[in-house]
Formats: C-alpha cells, structure tokens, sequence
C-alpha cells in the first residue's frame, strides 16, 4: 500500500491478534489481522518504508520483530540467519526540531531557529540551536534544520562537506548533496529538511532528496515554518526592521500560534 517514508504500518496488538495496518492519501488502507500470542496490549507504529527495506535484505520467509514498548528500538532479524540483525526506531520515538526562517533583506541574510525539540508528546529540549553559519573560503552560508535531529545533523556534515568539495558553490553543493540523499542506501532513510541560504540563493533540501529554490527572499521550514512566514512577509512590507530583526519576530509569532515551536531563538547573521 505505501512506500512513502512519511506513513506509518500500525502494529496494534492484543494478547491473541496482530491487527496489522497502513494508510496511504493516494493508495488507500491496508489491513491485515494475524493470529498471535503476545503478553499484553500494545500499539506501535514503524516508517513502512524503513520495514520494507530490511525486510528486502533478508532471505528467508519469515521475519522475527522484537519490541517492549512504544518508544524502545525494535530488533529485525530473519530466524535462520544468526548473523544479521537490523534496528529501527518507532515513529513516536524521533526526536524532531521546529522551526526555521530565513530572511534576505537590506543586502543582509538572516536565519533564526526556535530551541523546541520534541520527543514523541514531550518537549524534550528547550534551548537546542538549528541554525549554523558556514564559511568556506570568502563565501558565507547559512543553514538550518527541521524534522529529526540526529539525521539533520548528520545532513549538516555531509553538506558541509560538499560546500568544501565544491569551494563555496552553493548551488552545486545542494544539488550534489541531494543526489546523495536519494541515492546513498544510509542518506536516503535520514528523516530531516535543511534550509541553506546565502546573499543570493535560497534552497531547501526536502526529505525525499528534491531541492526547492523559492522564488522570494523569505524561506521557511518546520511545523510552525508556515506562519513564520506569513510574519515576515508583513513585517518586510509593513516595518523598518532588519533581516535579523524580522527573522526573530516571526519566530516568536510562531511560538504564539505551533506547540512545536517555543520562543527560545537563536539568529544569525551574514552579509
């Protein structure tokens, strides 16, 4: 039913069913009950797309899936293979980050980060930073993450990387760190979008490895990316204020109005 990385395959289990189920906007629902034992009653929810990649790896017909609870890793093994074990993380348990804005302004670029980062219900950290300032050579470029933390800052290293490889090009840097997301087997399950910018281009580096080049000089990403936006689109037209000055207000205009987003900022600057 799906091979989108963005839904989820349902184990909901009680202590003789196995209610196997995934939903997908374009393919519809799947479900499958399957006869079991289990010790008591659990719901817990893995990427489909992750399950079916190692499932694509291992050889026999049958597959074992151990798991305790709903934010514990899960172990992934065929039964007649003692040699390979895979481990996946329930979809509750990402540690994720919101929000972030960019602002090209007055000849100056300006990026700002809330400092929530969420864990499953939780909000886990208070004063975490998202943005980071690049420099290679005389070139400068912002960046910033939203989605998974770990995988978003293993994408800050491997684009750091290729800003290096490619003297400070941000453009082919972005293009060559995409084509990495998609293709590289380990990349292309890391769950996370950047947002780079310098003085003169703006991309983002969405989660399926496509990059987006918008056209206007404001840029934003992350669950409360939607109305940091719409804050800095008014407060550039309607105010005086600096990049810096705008990217910050819109992200405490935000807090107001995610959960996922607090107003706890970090900005930075270039120009």
């Amino acid at each position: 039913v799906s091979l989108d990385k963005k839904d989820g395959a349902k184990f909901n289990l009680t202590k003789d069913t196995l209610n196997l189920s995934v939903n997908n906007a374009n393919s519809g629902d799947g479900k499958e009950t399957i006869p079991i034992k289990f010790a008591d009653d659990l719901e817990i929810s893995f990427n489909s797309r992750y399950l079916i990649d190692v499932a694509s790896q291992l050889d026999g017909e049958k597959i074992e899936i151990y798991f305790n609870d709903t934010g514990s890793p899960a172990l992934i093994k065929d039964p007649g293979d003692f040699d390979s074990i895979y481990v996946i993380m329930p979809m509750k348990g990402q540690i994720r980050a919101t929000t972030i804005i960019g602002v090209r302004h007055k000849r100056k670029v300006a990026m700002a980060g809330d400092g929530q980062v969420t864990f499953g219900d939780m909000a886990f950290k208070q004063k975490a930073v998202k943005v980071r300032e690049f420099k290679v050579a005389k070139h400068k470029v912002l960046g910033g993450f939203a989605g998974a933390a770990a995988d978003a800052l293993t994408l800050f290293e491997k684009f750091e990387q290729k800003l290096e490889q490619y003297e400070g090009d941000l453009t082919r840097a972005t293009v060559e760190l995409a084509k990495d997301w998609r293709m590289d087997k380990m990349l292309r399950h890391l769950d996370a979008m950047l947002v780079v910018m310098n003085t003169k281009s703006s991309f983002i580096i969405a989660g399926d490895g496509n990059v987006i080049e918008p056209d206007g000089n404001i840029v934003a990403i992350g669950s409360g990316g939607g109305f940091a936006q719409a804050a800095a689109t008014a407060l550039m037209a309607q105010t005086q204020l600096s990049a810096k000055m705008i990217a910050a207000e819109s992200i405490k205009i935000a807090a107001d109005l995610c959960i996922y987003t607090n107003d706890s900022i970090s900005v930075l600057e270039i120009k």
